[in-house]
């Protein structure tokens, strides 16, 4: 059995951060912890990528890095989100062309979500719930932190951002 409070605690995430990234409560995820739940190999390798990516998000929020590695490390982000749709796939040996035509997301469109050409919206993240059980929030939040992280990077943002703090700096006081 994996033990998911080692990688959690390795990576610095606590239980109430997973919780929330995850969708899940607290208290579930300390009876998988505690070994009262089993838990399946697919739900372990969602929990390790959600862990790593957590990981590396607040890794980039406490250090300050160089453009290039934080362009990477979000860029890393955003294909944990395709790893882990791919994965689901391919763990239930389910084709691209299979799930499209069951779900109704048309396969072009499935083909660049796996790709990393398209985001995952809510309304998908909705049928990848309903279609293979993944936690629609735990896909947003990964969508969310990725974007968030990208318009963080972007320099006219940054620059706004900036500007912003200090005409409003005596409003955090």
């Amino acid at each position: 059995m994996v033990d998911i409070k080692e990688w959690r605690q390795e990576y610095g995430v606590t239980q109430q951060a997973l919780a929330d990234a995850s969708g899940l409560d607290v208290r579930w995820i300390q009876k998988v912890e505690a070994g009262d739940i089993n838990i399946q190999n697919v739900t372990v390798k969602r929990f390790a990528l959600l862990i790593k990516g957590m990981s590396s998000l607040s890794e980039q929020v406490n250090t300050s890095c160089k453009m290039q590695s934080q362009v990477k490390m979000i860029n890393g982000t955003y294909k944990m989100v395709e790893k882990l749709l791919k994965e689901e796939l391919e763990v239930r040996g389910i084709s691209q062309k299979v799930f499209s035509e069951k779900t109704g997301i048309s396969y072009t469109m499935l083909n660049e979500i796996l790709n990393c050409k398209r985001p995952v919206t809510s309304d998908l993240s909705l049928l990848f719930e309903s279609a293979l059980g993944i936690n629609s929030e735990m896909l947003i939040n990964m969508q969310t932190r990725h974007s968030l992280a990208k318009s963080r990077l972007e320099p006219s943002m940054a620059s706004r951002l900036s500007k912003i703090r200090q005409a409003c700096a005596s409003w955090l006081l």
